[in-house]
């Protein structure tokens, strides 16, 4: 496969991957491909402010369904996963946030908006790279406000409420049962372990060692967690573990993977951006895999944590498997 070939392959895969998401989560699309993977939203969406630049059918189509689901949301931990972003994407998120702000959930999204209004005037840029505009269309105002230029949005009402019933939307099932904070991430890791430390439990959902050891010790003065007796290293679990996975029509043979998404997508991110150089058409087969092995040295310890098997094998040596993992997902 040529380096070009690659680029097309990795970014095509890249986009078909939000849209198999986004879809399990109630926008509307015509998907094949299912999952049963949870899905952090918040994640996805930092995602989709990169990736969504690319097909604005599906960037619109997520503005629709967070009108629908934006209370869902929570915007606190989307600031808080924004800063272990690796690639640029807080304008996109600011105009997204300012295009919701109109309507429900007005007030969290309007403080995000204003939190990332850009510090200087910025040059004005296509919002979407393939969406050209002719001089007489009308420009959005919000995107205007962060430095881009595209069409005015208009809220098409096809969205859905997510599913109920699916997998994939477990942690927005939790957060309609127990409100959105910091809990339900930490319920839906307890959920899929049978065990996890507090370091666990803050790696798998995003938050600081410490929020997370505070709500674990409120949570187990309810008596539905067991601890541990050691104070060091000291793990926890649900009790009846089985009857809070029936609760949610989770059958005991079900297998819960929550992956580390974000991980997932920055390495994606990064690994085409670093190829992502014209100049790299000019060199050799040899100077390109120098690039590449400079970027695993990065993502690679990432990918080993991710909590995708398949990716956990993913190297230098074999980085051309990723379109073809990500498809499968």
């Amino acid at each position: 496969m040529s380096l070009a070939e690659f680029r097309q392959s990795l970014k095509e895969s890249m986009i078909s991957l939000a849209w198999v998401q986004w879809t399990a989560l109630g926008v509307a699309g015509q998907i094949e491909r299912k999952t049963n993977r949870i899905i952090d939203p918040e994640a996805l969406i930092l995602f989709t402010a990169f990736i969504g630049r690319e097909d604005q059918r599906l960037f619109d189509l997520v503005l629709d369904w967070l009108q629908v689901n934006g209370r869902f949301i929570n915007t606190q931990r989307l600031k808080t996963l924004l800063k272990l972003t690796t690639f640029e994407n807080s304008d996109v998120l600011g105009y997204m946030a300012a295009s919701l702000s109109s309507f429900e959930s007005r007030a969290r999204w309007s403080k995000l908006a204003e939190i990332l209004v850009p510090k200087s005037q910025l040059e004005l840029t296509p919002l979407f790279s393939n969406t050209p505009l002719s001089s007489a269309q009308e420009r959005d105002p919000h995107a205007l406000s962060y430095g881009f230029e595209r069409n005015v949005y208009i809220l098409s009402n096809k969205a859905l409420d997510f599913s109920t019933e699916s997998l994939a939307t477990l942690l927005l099932r939790l957060r309609g049962f127990l409100g959105v904070s910091s809990r339900c991430e930490v319920l839906l890791t307890l959920l899929c372990n049978d065990y996890c430390t507090i370091q666990e439990t803050a790696f798998a959902s995003g938050y600081s060692w410490r929020s997370v050891q505070d709500v674990l010790f409120e949570m187990n003065k309810s008596g539905c967690l067991g601890a541990s007796e050691a104070k060091r290293g000291r793990y926890y679990f649900l009790k009846n573990r089985e009857q809070w996975l029936k609760n949610m029509d989770i059958s005991a043979g079900q297998v819960l993977t929550f992956p580390r998404w974000l991980s997932v997508y920055n390495a994606c991110v990064s690994l085409a951006s670093a190829l992502d150089n014209p100049l790299l058409e000019r060199v050799s087969a040899l100077s390109i895999q120098g690039v590449v092995q400079n970027v695993f040295t990065k993502i690679g310890p990432t990918l080993m944590e991710c909590g995708i098997e398949d990716l956990r094998f993913i190297s230098a040596d074999n980085y051309q498997d990723i379109p073809r993992i990500l498809e499968q997902l």
